[in-house]
């Protein structure tokens, strides 16, 4: 329970926490002879689309969505200013990023042109309706998650706003994230949209989130997004030990995901790390486990 491993780290009947949740960076700090220290890792949050959807097939509304949402906001708010901004799936600073990517503002007059591109026009009580259909998405999120509650919160007034229906649905976490043959809320693509968080390694390769042949059951494309430009630049990746042809690759891929936008990048993860000041020898890691050189801690 995140409050009783507060009251531990107070009374330093703990000594460390290496991933304090983001609303409680405000108390860590507070702690009289404990640190805190921001580690950038390998995740990133994210809203993702499932494309099964015929509304959401059409990219200039996924697109609009991203220009409805106050991603600036999501992170000073919801996050508390612990992740960082940007777009795409490689981690800002490692030699993977595509830095030349551009995180697109919140624009909602921007989301409402390409709504009305698209052919959704405003009903009476502001929802789109298209060929007597109204724009109503589905939104899931785990059962007492607190950052997930809270950006559907956040999204069902902004994506209104520009005359989107947004309807929360909670599951729990076992059934969220079960397998496709256990009936798993994302692995089945019973949703619409989701917030949650992507783990990744050390290597960059991501084939399995992206390429056409991943969709579930086969991997975990739960966005059921297929791009032939994207698969080829996999295989490029995937087929070559050297940097810079891997390097042209992944920065095709990523400028592929921002343009087609199968998900929103929501931040970059930076773990909250809590610990005794009189702790010695700690060197966080940024990816895999935070603690890599436990048989050098002392105290």
């Amino acid at each position: 329970d995140a409050n009783t491993i507060l009251t531990q780290l107070r009374t330093h009947e703990a000594d460390m926490d290496f991933n304090v949740a983001s609303v409680h960076i405000g108390e860590a700090r507070s702690i009289d002879g404990d640190r805190v220290d921001l580690v950038p890792f390998a995740a990133y949050g994210q809203i993702a689309f499932n494309l099964a959807n015929p509304i959401l097939a059409d990219v200039r509304v996924r697109r609009a969505l991203v220009f409805a949402t106050d991603r600036s906001t999501l992170i000073e708010k919801v996050t508390h200013g612990t992740q960082i901004p940007g777009e795409g799936d490689q981690i800002p600073g490692s030699p993977w990023a595509n830095e030349a990517l551009k995180e697109a503002a919140y624009d909602p007059a921007q989301a409402r042109a390409l709504l009305d591109a698209a052919g959704w026009r405003a009903g009476r009580d502001g929802i789109r309706i298209k060929n007597g259909k109204r724009l109503t998405l589905s939104f899931v999120t785990t059962t007492g998650a607190a950052t997930g509650n809270a950006v559907a919160i956040l999204l069902q007034r902004w994506w209104r706003d520009a005359g989107v229906e947004l309807q929360v649905k909670n599951y729990v976490a076992p059934l969220m994230f079960a397998t496709y043959g256990a009936g798993g809320i994302l692995q089945t693509g019973k949703f619409d949209s989701t917030i949650y968080a992507w783990y990744a390694g050390i290597d960059p390769d991501d084939s399995t989130l992206f390429t056409c042949d991943q969709i579930p059951p086969a991997g975990q494309n739960i966005y059921h997004f297929c791009d032939k430009r994207l698969d080829a630049a996999e295989r490029t990746a995937l087929g070559s030990y050297d940097f810079a042809t891997r390097k042209r690759a992944y920065d095709t891929i990523q400028q592929i995901l921002v343009a087609e936008r199968p998900f929103m990048t929501t931040g970059f993860t930076r773990r909250v790390v809590v610990y005794n000041s009189d702790l010695q020898n700690f060197r966080p890691a940024h990816a895999g486990v935070v603690i890599w050189n436990p048989w050098e801690l002392d105290i």
